[in-house]
């Protein structure tokens, strides 16, 4: 699963995003204030400029669009004080003044009511040069004026400006906590998310569920969080299943050493009871049954032996002999050994062993163990005439033995579990001597070696044996523990 990248990388690509948008957002505001103050408020207009200088011919073309905004208006009066233009939207009725009523209204009252209108008035010449009056009208209700001010007094507007600012800044003041609330649950939601998944994680693990995964997309950390999380949960299940399987096994290995045991001791116990009660008569017949005593308590013996072995074998403090030596002219002698047998069980003996040294660390007494395990099961269970071969190779690394035979073969339903304890290549348990814990036996000395051990056919075979022993062991403390214990019996001795 391909994850994300780091957390740092993250929250700071984040932190860059969050920046540049509080930048972008601060600027837009700044342009958007100027923008209203400059081009809607301010243009064209000038600081100190005065109200008769928005007078012009034709009179249609006078910019007042500041000034009706704030409801003014201008009237443009003839000779005789008569209204024949207005620029803006007209709040009262008169269109007819008199010089009298004109300097009373351009007076500054306190009278509000019988004064609803702030007059100011200039004399202007006509577009034929003609004496007119140019009169601002200014509602007084909605500014307060102590003397006839400029018409963009530049305090006044700047005053204006502030207001504007100020609510700009406090929409960008809402706009930046709005956007760090939801930059807060967004990061957080890539943090939590991961979290709530390694919480149900470990709960399930609690409850044993070994099988529990986590699956899941995250930053890098808590994706290698998850890989070491699942890494466990593998390696817990599988010792759960390695330990039912123990279980299960231990639990077949008590009814098979019953079963095994119960046989032979039978027979004793019958062939005894025979000679006690006094039921053999002849000396011959006393032979005869002590015979089977005797063979069935060598049985027995050998079965204790075995299991025993195998016992030991699954301690894993129980040491082994390692020591460097030539495994070609090792596996030589072992070969001579069993010659005389199969001569006897007249087979046909095919030996390929190199003639090189092949130079390893491993325990004489434990591999002879292994080896003759397979050799004595080939010359048991297979008819005279049988093909045996064995081959020894070096493969640079590795050692490769193989032991096979053209012989009576394994069944398929045994050869996946014939490594396993108690399982014999004959259809009954009771039709051989074996203890069924050879080849198991085999299996865990090789592996004690660091080595493998397979089952397979081929043209030439029908069952092939094929060991691989590493030259150079991965020495584990045990190991190192081992061969420095046998160093020192050797130099002792």
């Amino acid at each position: 699963m391909k994850d994300k990248k780091s957390i740092n990388s993250f929250l700071f690509k984040n932190y860059m995003i969050m920046f540049l948008i509080i930048v972008v957002t601060f600027i837009l505001t700044v342009y958007v204030t100027d923008f209203i103050l400059e081009k809607v408020i301010y243009r064209n207009i000038e600081n100190n400029k005065e109200l008769k200088d928005i007078y012009k011919i034709p009179f249609e073309e006078m910019d007042t669009r500041y000034i009706e905004m704030m409801d003014c208006w201008i009237e443009i009066l003839d000779e005789n004080k008569k209204v024949i233009y207005v620029k803006g939207k007209k709040l009262d009725q008169i269109y007819q003044y008199d010089e009298r009523f004109l300097y009373d209204q351009a007076a500054i009252h306190a009278d509000r009511k019988k004064y609803p209108y702030w007059y100011n008035i200039s004399p202007v010449d006509g577009p034929g040069g003609e004496p007119y009056l140019y009169v601002f009208k200014w509602p007084i209700n909605k500014f307060h004026f102590a003397v006839t001010p400029e018409l963009l007094n530049t305090e006044k507007w700047n005053s204006i400006g502030n207001v504007i600012y100020g609510t700009l800044l406090i929409f960008f003041f809402f706009f930046l906590l709005i956007s760090l609330t939801l930059y807060s649950r967004f990061t957080g939601k890539y943090i939590r998310v991961p979290l709530i998944h390694l919480t149900k994680g470990i709960r399930e693990m609690e409850k044993q569920n070994y099988s529990t995964r986590l699956n899941f997309h995250a930053q890098r950390e808590f994706g290698e969080i998850r890989d070491a999380f699942n890494k466990m949960a593998s390696k817990l299940e599988k010792v759960e299943i390695e330990k039912r399987k123990l279980e299960k096994s231990k639990q077949r290995i008590i009814v098979d050493i019953s079963h095994d045991l119960k046989t032979p001791i039978t027979s004793i116990y019958g062939f005894s009871k025979l000679i006690y009660d006094g039921e053999a008569k002849t000396k011959k017949d006393v032979k005869k049954y002590l015979k089977y005593i005797y063979n069935k308590a060598f049985h027995v013996s050998n079965l204790i032996d075995d299991f025993f072995k195998y016992a030991k074998l699954e301690d894993e403090n129980f040491e082994f002999n390692y020591i460097a030596d030539d495994f070609a002219e090792w596996l030589r002698q072992i070969v001579g050994e069993f010659y005389p047998e199969i001569e006897k069980k007249n087979f046909n003996l095919n030996i390929d062993i190199s003639h090189k040294p092949i130079r390893i660390h491993f325990d004489k007494k434990q591999m002879t163990r292994a080896v003759t395990n397979i050799l004595s099961n080939a010359l048991k269970y297979n008819p005279p005439k049988t093909n045996l071969y064995i081959h020894c190779y070096d493969e640079d690394e590795y050692v490769k033995l193989i032991i096979s035979d053209d012989g009576v073969g394994i069944r398929e339903e045994l050869r996946n579990v014939i490594f396993d304890s108690f399982v014999r290549g004959d259809r009954s348990r009771s039709t051989q001597d074996g203890s069924g814990l050879g080849l198991s036996i085999t299996k865990k000395i090789i592996e004690r070696h660091k080595g493998t051990i397979t089952l397979s056919s081929n043209e030439e075979a029908i069952t092939v044996f094929t060991i691989h022993l590493k030259k150079e062991i991965e020495r584990s403390e045990k190991f190192e523990e081992a061969i420095m214990h046998t160093s020192r019996n050797t130099s002792n001795q």
